[in-house]
């Protein structure tokens, strides 16, 4: 599986429930359908006024740490190559700036490591 994470920030001036308003309900639904078969999951963890009560570490920034699912490589590539096609990225990216900052969005492919239950993840 291939694991894609992207931190998103919104737009300056937007609350953090209009950001997820817009997010669930434009840009998802544009996303998923360029993507189709080739996204197993498209997870959205919001941040809370919750996050801000450890005592360790500071308040995160972010508002909304993005998990993309592919079943392999070729899957995620298909994936990309859908989104940046030169007939669906101009919508994509418009959609982006109606409620991410997107100078401050970050991106990346992880490895997930999990053992929680004592053993090694595969």
């Amino acid at each position: 599986m291939i694991k894609f994470v992207a931190l998103l920030y919104r737009k300056p001036g937007m609350t953090r429930e209009e950001f997820r308003r817009h997010y669930d309900t434009s840009h998802v639904p544009l996303v998923k359908g360029l993507m189709g078969d080739n996204l197993m999951h498209y997870i959205r963890n919001y941040t809370t006024d919750a996050s801000t009560e450890f005592d360790v570490g500071v308040p995160p920034e972010f508002d909304c740490i993005t998990e993309f699912h592919y079943k392999d490589m070729a899957a995620f590539k298909r994936a990309v190559a859908a989104i940046e096609d030169p007939k669906n990225a101009p919508a994509v990216r418009a959609d982006e700036k109606r409620f991410l900052d997107v100078s401050r969005v970050q991106m990346a492919i992880v490895e997930v490591a999990d053992n929680t239950d004592g053993k090694t993840p595969a």
